[in-house]
C-alpha cells in the first residue's frame, strides 16, 4: 500500500516559508509586510534579491546589481536573446512571449545563467586552492588543454575582443558606492594579471559580477 500521509496532510493547504497574503491583514514577503515595509522604501532590485535569497540587502548592493543589469543590456541584434525578441516583434507576438523566448536563450552552457554558476564555482574553489598553497600559475595550468594553450576559465578570455569595457564601468560603480575589494575580487584580479602577462587575456564583466556578489553573500 502506498503511503500518502505526506500528501494527505497537505490537502487543501499551501506550506511556504516565503510569505503570502493574509486577507484583511497584510501581504508578507520573507517576514516583511510588502505594503508597510517595502513599498516606497525598498527598491525593485532590493525586493528581487529578497525574493531569491531571503535577505534584504542594503541599497548600495541593489544599486550595484542594477547597474550590472544595465551594463549587460546591449541593444545589439547579434545577441541571441535580442534575435529572438526581434523575431517575436516581427511576427507580432505578445511582448510576454518575446521576452520569455529571449530569456530562454540564456538557459545555455555558453551564455547566461550557467556560466555565472560555473564562474562562482571556479573562483570559490580556486581561492581555497590558493589558501592551501597553490600559485596562480599552478591553478591556471589545471585549466590548460595543452601546455602552450590559453586556460579555459569562465569569466576570462573573451572570444571576439581582448579586454572588457564593462569591467571598467562596473568597478567604477563599485568604487562610487564604497565597496571594499574582498578576497574573491582581489584573487580574480591576480588571475587577470597573469592572464594578461602570459596570454593577453583579461577578465570579463561576468567575473566581476560573480566576485563582488560572492564577497557580499559569503
Amino acid at each position: 500500500m502506498v503511503d500518502t500521509s505526506f500528501w494527505d496532510s497537505r490537502r487543501g493547504m499551501i506550506h511556504s516559508r516565503k510569505g503570502g497574503w493574509i486577507i484583511g491583514e497584510a501581504i508578507y514577503n520573507q517576514g516583511y509586510s510588502m505594503m508597510d515595509d517595502l513599498v516606497g522604501k525598498a527598491s525593485w532590485m532590493q525586493v528581487m534579491i529578497l525574493n531569491v535569497t531571503g535577505r534584504l540587502p542594503e541599497r548600495r548592493l541593489a544599486d550595484w546589481l542594477d547597474a550590472a543589469f544595465v551594463c549587460m543590456s546591449w541593444p545589439d541584434s547579434r545577441i541571441w536573446c535580442n534575435q529572438i525578441g526581434s523575431l517575436a516583434g516581427t511576427m507580432q507576438a505578445t511582448s510576454v512571449a518575446g521576452v520569455s523566448g529571449g530569456t530562454m536563450a540564456t538557459d545555455s552552457t555558453m551564455y547566461g545563467v550557467a556560466p555565472l554558476l560555473e564562474g562562482t564555482r571556479f573562483i570559490r574553489e580556486a581561492l581555497v586552492k590558493k589558501r592551501n598553497g597553490l600559485s596562480v600559475e599552478d591553478i591556471l595550468k589545471e585549466h590548460q588543454r595543452r601546455p602552450d594553450s590559453v586556460p579555459v576559465i569562465v569569466g576570462y578570455v573573451r572570444p571576439i575582443a581582448t579586454g572588457d569595457e564593462r569591467v571598467v564601468a562596473m568597478r567604477r560603480v563599485a568604487d562610487q558606492l564604497g565597496f571594499e575589494t574582498g578576497d574573491h575580487l582581489t584573487f580574480a584580479t591576480e588571475i587577470e594579471q597573469v592572464m594578461l602577462e602570459k596570454f593577453n587575456e583579461g577578465a570579463s564583466c561576468k567575473m566581476t559580477r560573480v566576485t563582488i556578489c560572492k564577497d557580499f553573500f559569503t
